[in-house]
């Protein structure tokens, strides 16, 4: 304060300088033994290592090398080749020999017998005319039967001037030879006149060979005046 007299500055006490010394000192020393502990703890640490057997130094280094990028390694898998041998086996040839085949033959006997007129063959000359057939007898095997005695009914239809027609008939027979035919003709009749005829019909009748019985079809054939 003006007018105020300036108090006089002192020095500081021995109590001051004490505290300052603590506050000063005790931190650094603390430190100090910090870093000695942990000196101490290292070389203690360093001489145990020592101590140690050197597979496990080599284990401990091995632990605390930093892991690089992994790498995949593909084996190739192996081949084995096993080569075995079959042993051969032989087989017993068997013969077989094939029972006889036996042939069992029936024989069908011909028992009857049948007869057939092939189409009329007109003949004409004049005021007469005629017609012809052939007569075939087989058997009912189908083969020719030669020998064997035929009978055939003729029929001639007669007509007038007032062209009336009548029916006639006759009989008429031959043998068949070794190809199983029998010629058959009808006779000659008038194609002119008062009557004349005016159609001529054949018709089986009768078959006899030996040992046949006729199956008594009556083949018909006819033709009529040219």
């Amino acid at each position: 304060m003006p007018g105020a007299r300036p108090r006089a500055e002192r020095g500081a006490t021995l109590v001051e300088y004490a505290l300052i010394v603590a506050v000063l000192v005790l931190p650094v020393a603390g430190g100090v033994q910090a870093l000695q502990d942990s000196a101490k703890g290292h070389f203690q640490e360093q001489a145990n290592g020592m101590k140690r057997p050197y597979s496990s130094r080599v284990e401990v280094a091995a632990a605390t090398t930093l892991p690089g990028p992994s790498t995949t390694t593909t084996v190739a898998p192996s081949t084995t080749t096993t080569t075995t041998t079959v042993p051969t086996t032989t087989v017993p040839t068997t013969t077989t020999t094939a029972a006889p085949v036996t042939t069992t033959t029936t024989t069908v006997q011909a028992t009857t017998a049948s007869a057939t007129l092939s189409a009329p063959r007109t003949t004409s000359g004049g005021s007469t005319w005629s017609i012809a057939t052939d007569l075939t007898v087989r058997n009912n095997l189908g083969t020719a039967v030669g020998g064997a005695s035929v009978s055939v009914t003729v029929r001639l239809l007669a007509v007038d001037n007032r062209g009336v027609g009548t029916w006639s008939e006759s009989v008429a027979s031959g043998t068949t030879g070794a190809d199983g035919v029998a010629v058959i003709d009808s006779g000659t009749v008038r194609r002119t006149g008062n009557p004349y005829v005016g159609r001529i019909e054949i018709v089986v009748r009768s078959v006899t060979a030996t040992g046949l019985v006729w199956n008594g079809a009556a083949s018909t054939i006819s033709a009529t005046a040219p």
